[in-house]
């Protein structure tokens, strides 16, 4: 199977991941540590990233149609 190309995957996509991988870090950091402070600020990071994400998914549709 090929890999697509970096130019291939849409932004929101990347965003996503980027996203997912933010929260479940915060996640697994906050269950961890001591202080939750670093978890804490991870997810939200994460939860911005995931809202961007979204606005440029539907962006991206409007775009299509």
């Amino acid at each position: 199977m090929m890999h697509p190309k970096n130019g291939d995957i849409p932004d929101f996509k990347k965003h996503f991941f980027l996203a997912l991988m933010l929260i479940a870090l915060g996640i697994a950091l906050s269950n961890t540590l001591d202080t939750r402070t670093p978890g804490t600020v991870l997810v939200a990071i994460g939860g911005l990233f995931f809202i961007i994400a979204m606005s440029k998914k539907k962006q991206a549709d409007e775009e299509q149609y």
